[in-house]
């Protein structure tokens, strides 16, 4: 999963969208330029520097009606690894990747707990995420390839619109707000339960400056031609708590036991948490 975070607009200084040539037309920024004006948004090149471990809570509201909220937990660690956990109907699953290898633990089987390796597949996408900074930040060093497509409207706003080609060669589309320069949405291909390929589309909302980055506190998915759309709702925003060792290895024992990460995050809880 990626994050943005406090933005400071440097329009002017940076000679990019506000600025007239001698015609008035509007200035087109060059890629390069969009994402520097991306990672200012989202707080500074300096500030997530010192961020090397992430943590997010908080609950998943499915589209299907009656549906329970769902807790969640992710955490994120420089360079590359993830550790997800939900708990549905008093059932644990997590999903770990420490970078290089992914595990999937489901509840079953004589202990309770069935782990599996993630596949090939699995492990291109988690390495396509971009690790802690996502895609979109030191994205040439991460063999990523950006393009500017063009500027377009979406949910009335201006938008860079950019083709973003990942490792696995996979391509997504990410849309950056041309005023603010933090995400707005971005696209990726996937497939349905039947097997048959589908977009899936991504929205970022709810921005809020926690600990002098700004990051989006509901993460909306919809799926192509679905009537709903599924919504992460964060609560509660840890930088750079202390992780426990077993955080990002294989989870042989009971999901309650690894790594006591569920209950165990510390860090300011999001602004209107409380409230939720």
């Amino acid at each position: 999963m990626k994050t943005a975070g406090l933005w400071v607009l440097a329009l002017l200084s940076a000679g990019l969208t506000c600025a007239a040539n001698a015609s008035g037309s509007a200035v087109t920024p060059t890629v390069d330029q969009i994402l520097a004006q991306y990672l200012e948004a989202r707080g500074g090149a300096a500030a997530w520097s010192k961020v090397h471990t992430l943590g997010w809570i908080g609950h998943i509201e499915s589209g299907l009606p009656g549906s329970p909220k769902v807790p969640f937990l992710l955490l994120f660690q420089r360079p590359g690894a993830t550790h997800f956990e939900v708990t549905a109907q008093n059932q644990h699953s997590m999903r770990i990747f420490d970078g290089a290898r992914g595990w999937r633990s489901t509840p079953g089987g004589e202990t309770g707990t069935v782990v599996n390796e993630y596949t090939p597949e699995e492990i291109s996408a988690a390495r396509d995420s971009g690790g802690l900074d996502g895609p979109l930040v030191n994205s040439a060093a991460k063999g990523i390839r950006v393009v500017l497509d063009r500027l377009e409207n979406i949910e009335s706003r201006d938008a860079w619109r950019l083709n973003v080609t990942l490792p696995s060669g996979q391509i997504q589309t990410h849309w950056i707000d041309a005023n603010t320069y933090l995400e707005l949405r971005y696209d990726r291909n996937s497939r349905n339960v039947m097997g048959m390929a589908t977009k899936i589309s991504v929205y970022y909302r709810n921005y809020q400056s926690i600990g002098g980055l700004k990051l989006p506190l509901l993460v909306e998915t919809q799926a192509e031609g679905g009537a709903n759309s599924d919504r992460m709702i964060i609560e509660k925003v840890a930088i750079n708590p202390t992780l426990q060792a077993n955080t990002f290895v294989r989870p042989d024992l009971p999901a309650a036991k690894h790594g006591g990460v569920m209950v165990n995050i510390p860090g300011p809880e999001s602004p209107g948490a409380a409230r939720r």
